[in-house]
């Protein structure tokens, strides 16, 4: 497999693997981890280990819960009462527009 085709790996890091001889994903297999680490850095390195069959992540069947409560699935489970929704988007509405008319009338 052409260098190029390994994920991850696009045009620029492809020219700069070409550059050090490494045109294949066997030459990239088989060049020490040293150069790889040269060369292309932890990435690099990583990906050499998962090319090579060893996993760097483990394989998450489940991913876990966003941290962020930006997103409404760390909350828990989904609301679906479309009152509530409603009532959470406006509000905030209603409350900027109640301050700026605070703030431009005083």
């Amino acid at each position: 497999m052409p260098v190029g085709d390994i994920p991850s790996i696009g045009r620029n890091r492809k020219q700069l693997m070409l550059k050090f001889h490494i045109h294949t994903a066997y030459d990239f297999i088989n060049t020490p981890v040293e150069r790889i680490d040269y060369i292309l850095g932890k990435t690099g390195v990583d990906l050499g280990h998962e090319l090579n069959g060893n996993p760097v992540f483990p394989l998450e069947l489940q991913p876990p819960m966003p941290k962020t409560i930006a997103r409404t699935a760390s909350l828990g489970v989904v609301s679906r009462h479309k009152a509530l929704i409603e009532r959470h988007l406006t509000y905030p509405t209603e409350w900027s527009q109640s301050l700026y008319s605070y703030i431009a009338f005083t």
